[in-house]
């Protein structure tokens, strides 16, 4: 199993994209199931969704040294 993200990254991220990636990661939600939640349409939630991952992705790359490239 994958360890949990700390608390610190989740941090960084916006409240609806913390609960899209939260719901999402955990939860197995649809970004359908996660427009519910948030009040949104299911295109934004995905946007949420994605704009989670990448600032996870480069803050894991640049504050923890991994996922670089070469």
């Amino acid at each position: 199993d994958p360890e949990p993200l700390p608390s610190a990254l989740l941090g960084k991220l916006t409240p609806r994209e913390r609960t899209a990636l939260c719901l999402w990661a955990n939860e197995g939600y649809t970004a359908l199931d996660i427009s519910g939640v948030l009040d949104c349409s299911a295109s934004t939630a995905r946007v949420y969704l994605f704009n989670a991952r990448r600032k996870i992705k480069a803050l894991l790359e640049s504050e923890h040294g991994i996922l670089q490239n070469g």
